[in-house]
């Protein structure tokens, strides 16, 4: 019969499941309960030649990944797959500890930076996930995973430096710089903008060629913008719309390669084409665009994201300042507000 889920008996005040139908006592905090839940199962699995080893569990996800995953997703996933399986393969996915993942993060990228040492046990946890709501597995041993914080990229491009900037940049290499400063598209999309996606003043990429592939993905164009793609777009009217000098779609690494040489020419060592949207994003900041506008612009699903990643606050702490003088200065009449409401 094997082990039940959790459930609460309310007259005992605590969680309880049962095993082989008999009722067992958990604990009354839920977490702890849950672990002790997990434990059990560990020892009294219904049937063990059920749960896939990791290796099997991995190129399941992998399979789906392709089929529902952009092709750039699995591209970055699919590395990082193969180095757990390779590690921890022929282990039942059920006996995966969350130290096993430290231990293999730690091991493999040790070195590297907190982010990219969180995204790949990201990866990895996520694949767990996967396996349980496709029942594959009752729960995820990596549920509370801890993993490095991730570091927030704080550098930018101030707008009083746009101009110094594009001085460094050589035709046509500019076209695809003061666009990304204008719109603040991401750099994947740039490179598919084909003048069949130009609708008047936005650019509709389809859900096909959108981040996480839910929507289309709308770019909003400017006066200045909308000129720039029209001249682009009257030049290329099939295929990709920003291009080299040999009329070659520019690439990933044909634009790394640009953006390590202008680099040199500014000493701005973090500077990427995503540093540019980022400039785009705290310049709308500084302008006081509302934030739900700004998701529009930026294309994000989650307004969290401004917080955390565009906004810069440290940064503007004059706006923040002057945000709060507007409404304090009603408290500065030197006159007794008073009790509060409702003393009395």
């Amino acid at each position: 019969m094997g082990v039940s889920d959790v459930f609460r008996r309310k007259d005992r005040r605590s969680w309880y499941c049962k095993v082989d139908g008999k009722f067992v006592k958990l604990h009354a905090d839920r977490k702890r309960a849950r672990e002790k839940w997990q434990a059990l199962i560990a020892e009294h699995e219904d049937t063990p030649s059920s749960v896939p080893i990791v290796r099997q569990l991995l190129k399941e996800y992998f399979a789906w990944c392709k089929i529902n995953k952009a092709g750039s997703t699995c591209v970055r996933r699919e590395p990082v797959l193969k180095a757990f399986s390779r590690e921890y393969g022929d282990l039942k996915a059920s006996t995966i500890k969350p130290r096993h993942v430290t231990t293999w993060a730690d091991h493999h990228w040790g070195n590297d930076s907190p982010t990219t040492r969180n995204d790949h046990m990201t990866m990895i946890q996520g694949a767990f996930s996967w396996a349980v709501r496709q029942g594959y597995l009752r729960y995820n041993p990596l549920q509370g995973l801890e993993k490095p914080q991730r570091k927030v990229r704080e550098d930018f491009v101030p707008v009083e430096d746009w101009g110094t900037l594009l001085g460094h940049c050589r035709p046509p290499f500019d076209d695809l710089v003061r666009f990304t400063l204008l719109t603040g598209a991401r750099a994947q999309e740039g490179r598919q903008i084909e003048a069949k996606h130009v609708k008047e003043n936005t650019i509709v990429l389809p859900v096909s060629r959108s981040k996480g592939k839910r929507k289309n993905r709308v770019i909003h164009l400017s006066g200045l913008a909308k000129e720039l793609v029209q001249r682009l777009c009257d030049k290329w009217p099939e295929g990709p719309i920003f291009r080299n000098e040999d009329g070659e779609p520019w690439t990933k690494d044909s634009i790394n390669c640009r953006m390590q040489r202008l680099k040199k020419k500014t000493g701005w060592e973090w500077l990427t084409l995503t540093s540019l949207r980022h400039s785009f994003a705290h310049a709308q900041v500084k302008a006081g665009t509302d934030s739900l506008i700004l998701q529009q612009l930026t294309g994000h699903v989650d307004a969290r994201m401004l917080a955390t990643v565009y906004a810069h606050a440290d940064k503007a702490t004059a706006q923040i300042t002057q945000a709060l003088e507007a409404t304090s200065h009603h408290l500065d009449s030197g006159c007794d507000p008073g009790p509060p409401v409702g003393c009395g």
